[in-house]
This record gives C-alpha cells, sequence and structure tokens, in this order.
C-alpha cells in the first residue's frame, strides 16, 4: 500500500474520531440539563403521591372491609404499595412505572365500587374514594411529564440520539394519572 493511501485512511480515521469525541462532548450537556430537570420535579411529585397512596390504602382497606372478603384486586394494589414505599426519594423512573401500576389498579378498583350497590352505598367506601380523587397531585404531573417531554425531546434528536443510549441515557416514562 502506498503511504499515500495509508496517509489518507489514517487521516479519515482521525477525523472520524475527533467528530465522534466531539458529538459525544456537546451531546451530553443539553441532555443532562433536561434530565435533572426530569429529577427536579419527581421530588415534589412523589412526595404527592406519597399522600395519593396513603388514601389508595385506605380505600383498599374500606373495600375489603365493606365486602367482608378479599380480592385480587385488593392484594395487587398492596403488593405494588410495598413496592412504591420509599420510592419518593428514589429513582424517579423506577417510580414511575410503580406508580402508572397503582393508577392502572385504582381505575380497576373504581369499575369493581361502580359495579357493586353494596360497595357504592358504603359511606367509608365514598369518603375513602373521594380521598383519593383529592388527592391528585394535577399540577405536578403537568410540571413532572412536561419535563419528561423535554427530555425525550433533547435524548431523541439527532445525531443526539446516537450516543444517548451510550452516555447511559435511558428513556423515562411520563405518570398518568387516574380520573
Amino acid at each position: 500500500m502506498s503511504r499515500r493511501v495509508l496517509f489518507s485512511v489514517l487521516a479519515i480515521f482521525v477525523i472520524l474520531a475527533a467528530a465522534a469525541a466531539a458529538l459525544v462532548l456537546t451531546s451530553r450537556p443539553p441532555i443532562d440539563q433536561a434530565a435533572d430537570a426530569v429529577d427536579a420535579r419527581w421530588s415534589p411529585l412523589a412526595t404527592a403521591l406519597d399522600v395519593r397512596y396513603d388514601a389508595l390504602q385506605l380505600e383498599t382497606v374500606a373495600v375489603r372491609d365493606a365486602l367482608g372478603d378479599d380480592r385480587q384486586i385488593l392484594r395487587d394494589i398492596e403488593a405494588t404499595l410495598k413496592r412504591w414505599d420509599g420510592r419518593s426519594s428514589g429513582d424517579g423512573d423506577a417510580g414511575t412505572v410503580i406508580a402508572n401500576r397503582l393508577e392502572g389498579l385504582s381505575s380497576r378498583l373504581t369499575s369493581v365500587v361502580a359495579a357493586s350497590p353494596r360497595l357504592r352505598a358504603a359511606e367509608p367506601v365514598g369518603d375513602a374514594a373521594r380521598a383519593f380523587e383529592d388527592a391528585a397531585p394535577r399540577s405536578k404531573q403537568t410540571a413532572y411529564n412536561a419535563a419528561v417531554d423535554n427530555y425525550e425531546d433533547e435524548r431523541s434528536k439527532l445525531p443526539r440520539r446516537l450516543v444517548a443510549g451510550l452516555l447511559g441515557f435511558s428513556p423515562r416514562h411520563t405518570l398518568e394519572l387516574a380520573s
């Protein structure tokens, strides 16, 4: 191989390495900033969700007492509430996954209550359901979801999407509160 070809290949390799380094160096700060914004929104949201899920626990107890027996939905809620404990200070994305599960289970519980004349007539069940609904942190959810959307936008822009995963920036989930 001639020196000129070897030099050209080496020059191309150096240029590609420099471009890759520049891509990594310029991609990290905006994604980091967006991730920090998500984390900052998680803490107040998780604290409000602690209150909401305490109300869900009370609703679960009220439904069990009104039915006089146990149902799978009640066991599922309790098991997921155990997974939630301590999430307000931990990993926001893992907490969001658990919170979304709890919100889905609460919707199922609402359907169970709506379908049962005995549960609809039970005052403690109605009171607990209202307390759960009143504890919905809608404004905090909106702020958190906006931060997650911004993070996902930053993470998925070209050329950042090429290195985001390599830099440890994984997808984040939004929170969907039951209505």
